[in-house]
């Protein structure tokens, strides 16, 4: 049934689910659901009530509608466990606790009940373990000006653990706007990429920014559960992942410096924005979206062109680019193309310091690229 519409009217569906589950005591997980149409809910509901005693069903959402349709409580955790789960990160077995348990648990009132929240405060909390550091967090108002609906609190909430994080580590995280939604980051190209763009100073600095970021659950390994359970390692994990909550995080911090374009969507330029980053998907058919290219980007991104010919001007406005992606030019499940002739304005990037793929086949020289 995967990649293909299930319609819930279907008897035989609902036959060979009754008897799958009659005999069975079940745990049914409903991950991240957005049917907001109250028929169909119902309908889910009465196929999934058959089952032995002690079965459950678990509903994970984003949207309270869902939650308002299918007439349950919104389940979140108790001020006091949020704290219980800040105290994981934020002290070791044998710390000492005085002066910061009560200013802690009146933080822990802040996470809205949130787990993703609370984990993101403790690991921030963690370095800094001062009277007056947890003052200043547990003090923090935020407000991003976003419109009221039902991310606005959430994302406020995990501003929070954003504004007191590391500084060194803020850029590197918002950078990771500029990969789609469920991109799995090659951690050695993620590296590089901040390293290229001065973010880090080296392969150390970026393994420290990846186990930070994974002890604040903001970034995690694909398969793991989403908070709580990711490791710290001294050697960071090959690939990465983010939560979509996590990515509209990043995305509203960065709407000011980087625009992602898409040909199936209505998106152009804004002229008045002083982009840094962009993201070009789906641009088959429409080389002249590179005649619009901001002059003062540092990072491009490239995205399913498929087999689309670059432009000989293609980079010509292009002279601060510091990172050219062309690792997602061709997606839909197909890797880059092995070999990629670039154009000769390629060599209008003076700057550049990370290209990838790195087979590509060049026109003329370039010099200061990262290694691998």
């Amino acid at each position: 049934m995967l990649n293909s519409t299930i319609n819930l009217d279907s008897c035989d569906l609902q036959f060979h689910l009754k008897k799958e589950l009659a005999t069975r005591r079940y745990l049914i997980v409903l991950d991240d659901l957005w049917e907001e149409d109250g028929n169909n809910l119902e309908r889910l509901k009465e196929m999934l009530q058959h089952g032995r005693k002690g079965s459950r069903i678990i509903v994970t959402t984003r949207n309270r509608s869902v939650v308002q349709q299918l007439r349950t409580g919104f389940l979140a955790l108790e001020p006091a466990e949020c704290w219980e789960l800040m105290k994981q990160r934020a002290f070791g077995p044998d710390d000492d606790h005085s002066g910061l348990e009560e200013i802690g648990k009146q933080i822990a009132g802040k996470c809205g009940g949130l787990p993703l929240v609370a984990n993101a405060l403790g690991q921030v909390m963690s370095e800094l373990r001062t009277v007056g550091a947890w003052e200043d967090i547990r003090d923090t108002k935020v407000d991003l000006g976003l419109r009221e609906g039902h991310q606005k609190e959430t994302l406020e909430r995990l501003m929070l653990s954003y504004h007191h994080m590391k500084l060194e580590f803020k850029m590197c995280f918002i950078y990771l706007a500029t990969f789609p939604k469920g991109f799995v980051m090659d951690n050695n190209h993620l590296i590089q990429q901040w390293n290229a763009l001065g973010y880090i100073n080296s392969r150390h600095d970026g393994q420290r920014c990846i186990n930070y970021l994974l002890g604040m659950s903001f970034l995690r390994i694909p398969g793991s559960a989403l908070v709580g359970s990711s490791p710290l390692h001294f050697k960071a994990p090959p690939e990465l992942v983010m939560h979509d909550l996590v990515h509209d995080l990043a995305s509203t911090i960065f709407a000011d410096e980087f625009i992602d374009l898409d040909a199936t969507r209505s998106t152009s330029w804004n002229k008045a924005r002083y982009y840094r980053h962009a993201q070009l998907t789906n641009f088959k058919n429409d080389p002249k979206v590179f005649k619009y290219i901001p002059g003062k980007l540092r990072s491009l991104h490239l995205r399913d062109l498929g087999g689309m010919k670059l432009p000989k001007k293609a980079f010509s406005r292009c002279k601060y680019i510091r990172v050219l992606d062309l690792s997602g030019h061709s997606m839909n499940g197909q890797l880059a193309p092995s070999i990629m002739v670039l154009p000769s304005s390629i060599n209008k990037l003076k700057l550049i310091r990370y290209l990838s793929p790195h087979q590509t086949m060049l026109f003329g020289p370039i010099r200061r690229l990262q290694p691998k």
